[in-house]
């Protein structure tokens, strides 16, 4: 096979020295779409765009000198004619002759904090070569911080995409994705750093600003943006070329760009047929950059007054349930009819959810937090790329550390629930000093009759590959209480359910330090009574920090949520993370007190906020936002963005 491959590419190499560019270029296609792209075949490209004359214009726009450097010296491809450009409204007529007077058979545009592929200027001309009925490429994105490296792709904009505007790898109506994306309220093709376009087509069709009028420099580079796609094919590349910086959030800026938008959007809208919603100003950019730009923080009670005080609690197992009753308890007081559902979509008035996939628009008002310290940690920071909550009236975080991950991550629409996010703590974490909680502790002890005065808990995220057997061998020697409490599980996952029958049955009644506690009872109970938490990783070692618990990570556990599966992850500091031939030292050492625990070192408020107060303050912020109240003083706690919004003005 890598003879037949060297044969191929001296085959091609041949054929350039011999002058055959247009026939080396059909070989080397060839070779692409049977083989895939090889640093050869990238050098080749470059050898055969040159000699057949691609140039690409490249228009740097508000560009200093040192970024276009930067650029220059960062792309593969090197035969590009570069032109500096100043915004100005009329922009896209300095566009128009650049295009003129270079004769580039393509232009592409670069601008200030965004950073690019070595290979992004040749994929995309490889595209538009191979693509000969697209006059425009758009490229995918990713989005960086400077210190804390990339937020997010954009994978999820690829599905928006197709279901959307059509299947991938096909050319799609670019006046399409406009529409799409103004009806929606989402940028399906990224900005003009993403762009490629045919110098030919940009000449011929470019004429939406003569239809609409720039008035200043911001609405010029929408209307250049737009003027890319509309009415024309385009052909979106699946990869992402680019990388663009967050922006610290400026108002003046961000008030500056999004008026732009709304006047180009009110008269795009009469160009492709969308009705005129003035009702419906400002609905792209979230809330809470609404109201910090344009409200001065004055708060709109909730329109809807004909919500009667029902509240619906969706949960589907057992550690949602606990995660929710805090709240149903304090509704109950106020005089709200209270109802636990496992229906998902069933009709609520006002719908308490904490699931990853959830029906908010069956509830007249509706409120979403996490059901898990640890959720979706394996895409943190930016979980809301997969569980979005723009559905939702109001967002629910637990603490600091929760705060941090959407502040990070709010510039994205669909992070960001209609009425704002408010950091108000953990529910559960009101009920940890409550007395009959305490009384319910020590009545679960005193049956239990544990033996010994240490306690290590074994609290999983997922039960297989024994690996409760293997926490047992490993400490059961020990002079420390092994208690026992495993996740419960839906009737869905049958295979976990039977992991833990059979451990319980080979363990219970061997061992006079081994302990269980039933899957249905709550996981406060159990980290109440331990010293220690042994886990993969689950969000058990989170909420031990509730009492200040110290846990271990058994690291080469396998967690079977992927084919095959992965080991354990555990990303926070606080938590000792060992292999499993290392336990019983490991937790040797925390019984001799030789180790000390992580968790008391750091003060739990960075988890958990708030702590008591968190139900009575949910329930007074739907109280206020439904009507109920006049006055909220949780309104302070919302959570305010770090960055700039991203949206169609970008």
């Amino acid at each position: 096979m890598e003879n037949s491959i060297e044969k191929i590419k001296l085959g091609i190499l041949h054929l350039i020295n011999g002058g055959n560019y247009e026939e080396a270029l059909k070989c080397l296609n060839s070779y692409i779409e049977k083989i895939g792209i090889d640093e050869d075949v990238q050098n080749y490209q470059n050898i055969l765009y040159t000699l057949l004359g691609k140039k690409v214009l490249v228009l740097c726009i508000d560009c200093t000198r040192e970024t276009i450097e930067k650029f220059l010296n960062s792309q593969i491809y090197k035969n590009l004619e570069v032109v500096s450009i100043q915004s100005k409204q009329d922009l896209v007529s300095q566009v128009l002759d650049s295009c003129l007077q270079s004769g580039c058979p393509y232009v592409c545009f670069w601008e200030e904090g965004r950073k690019a592929s070595p290979i992004k200027i040749l994929r995309m001309l490889q595209f538009m070569e191979e693509n000969g009925d697209a006059h425009t490429s758009l490229c995918l994105q990713n989005y960086e911080e400077l210190e804390e490296g990339i937020v997010s792709g954009e994978e999820f904009v690829k599905k928006e995409l197709y279901q959307n505007c059509g299947e991938e790898n096909k050319i799609l109506l670019g006046t399409s994705i406009l529409l799409q994306s103004l009806e929606n309220e989402v940028n399906l093709f990224g900005n003009l750093s993403c762009v490629m376009i045919r110098t030919s087509s940009f000449l011929e069709k470019s004429i939406l600003h003569k239809i609409i009028e720039p008035q200043s420099k911001e609405e010029a580079k929408i209307i250049l943006m737009f003027s890319c796609i509309f009415e024309r094919n385009v052909q979106t590349i699946q990869e992402e070329l680019v990388t663009f910086e967050e922006r610290k959030l400026d108002l003046p800026i961000l008030r500056e760009k999004f008026e732009a938008y709304e006047s180009i959007k009110r008269k795009m809208g009469h160009i492709l047929g969308l009705e005129d919603r003035e009702e419906n100003k400002w609905k792209e950019l979230p809330t809470v950059y609404r109201r910090l730009s344009y409200e001065n923080d004055s708060r709109e009670v909730y329109k809807n007054q004909e919500i009667a005080k029902k509240m619906t609690f969706f949960y589907t197992d057992k550690g949602e349930y606990f995660n929710l009753e805090p709240i149903a308890k304090e509704a109950e007081k106020r005089g709200y009819e209270v109802k636990f559902t496992k229906d998902i979509k069933e009709e609520a008035e006002i719908g308490i959810y904490c699931q990853h996939i959830c029906f908010p628009e069956n509830a007249k008002f509706s409120v979403i937090l996490l059901h898990d310290m640890m959720q979706r940690h394996d895409i943190w920071p930016n979980i809301w790329t997969r569980e979005r909550w723009n559905q939702f009236d109001i967002g629910i975080l637990p603490g600091e550390d929760w705060t941090r991950r959407w502040s990070r991550s709010a510039g994205w629409n669909f992070a960001n629930p209609r009425l704002g996010v408010y950091e108000l703590g953990y529910p559960k974490g009101d009920d940890i000093d409550n007395s009959a909680f305490l009384e319910e502790v020590e009545e679960r002890k005193k049956r239990l009759e544990l033996k010994f005065p240490y306690t290590v808990l074994y609290a999983p995220s997922w039960e297989n590959d024994e690996k409760e057997d293997d926490f047992v061998r490993a400490l059961q020697s020990l002079e420390v209480n092994l208690l026992i409490k495993q996740a419960s599980w839906s009737k869905s996952f049958q295979g976990v359910i039977r992991n833990i029958e059979e451990m319980r049955k080979i363990h219970e009644g061997k061992y006079d330090n081994v302990y269980y506690l039933e899957p249905e009872e709550s996981i406060l109970v159990a980290l109440h009574i331990c010293d220690l938490i042994v886990s993969d990783e689950s969000s058990v070692m989170v909420e031990g920090l509730l009492y200040k618990k110290s846990s271990i990570a058994v690291q080469d556990w396998l967690i079977p949520d992927t084919v095959p599966p992965r080991f354990a992850v555990v990303p926070n500091d606080y938590v000792h993370k060992c292999k499993k031939v290392e336990l019983r030292e490991q937790v040797e050492l925390f019984i001799k007190g030789m180790k000390e625990g992580k968790a008391r070192d750091r003060q739990h408020k960075q988890f958990f906020s708030n702590m008591g107060m968190c139900c009575s303050d949910i329930v007074d912020l739907i109280e206020f936002y439904t009507g109920e109240k006049e006055n909220c003083s949780c309104l302070s706690k919302e959570v305010l963005p770090i960055y700039m919004p991203h949206g169609l003005w970008d």
